[in-house]
């Protein structure tokens, strides 16, 4: 028990860290990215909705694909370099109902880079990588995890899709284990500066 709470403890830690970094660059920048920003940072707080995912379980005891759905939210920051690139980091929470019940909680960074605008919307791909930390039935594991996707920007509001794999065993029980897994989140974001 004592290792799941530092296991915890150490994840609050790195969200905090995160958005202790976004809050700290973004009192030094300007507005926005349009406006010629300083240093220009940007902190977004998104949502995220998943319907589509696939990866083999037995972790319950039986082969099986996993079911059920997701739903979650984070917090990316952006840092907007001169021309069509931007360096992101994010954390998200996503809890996943069904068979198994589970959450999970990627940290990632990447590259984001505008393809073209149509005014006022701007498609982007974006790319990151990072640690997984995944929850359920009693257990927990670290993984790999990397996602690649398409967005649209208009003004404050994005949308993304993306399809995003972990490494597996996500969790392991004496029943079996979970995982590798990939799944397609929708995320719909809002960019405060």
């Amino acid at each position: 028990m004592c290792r799941r709470s530092e296991k915890n403890s150490f994840l609050v830690k790195c969200l905090f860290a995160v958005v202790g970094i976004a809050i700290a660059l973004s009192s030094l920048s300007a507005p926005g990215k349009a406006e010629g920003a300083i240093l220009p940072v940007s902190l977004s707080v998104q949502g995220i909705g998943v319907d589509v995912f696939s990866g083999q379980s037995s972790v319950l005891g039986t082969t099986d694909t996993y079911s059920g759905l997701g739903l979650g939210g984070g917090a990316m920051v952006e840092l907007n370099l001169p021309g069509p690139l931007s360096l992101r980091a994010q954390a998200n929470y996503i809890h996943f109902s069904g068979t198994p019940v589970f959450n999970i909680l990627p940290i990632t960074g990447g590259v984001q880079m505008d393809l073209f605008s149509l005014l006022p919307f701007t498609v982007y791909i974006a790319g990151d990588a990072g640690y997984n930390e995944s929850t359920g039935l009693g257990t927990s594991g670290g993984n790999f995890t990397w996602d690649a996707g398409v967005g649209v920007s208009f003004g404050p509001v994005y949308v993304e899709g993306r399809y995003t794999y972990i490494a597996g065993p996500i969790m392991s029980t004496s029943q079996g284990s979970m995982g590798p897994m990939s799944y397609i989140p929708i995320v719909v974001g809002f960019t405060f500066f």
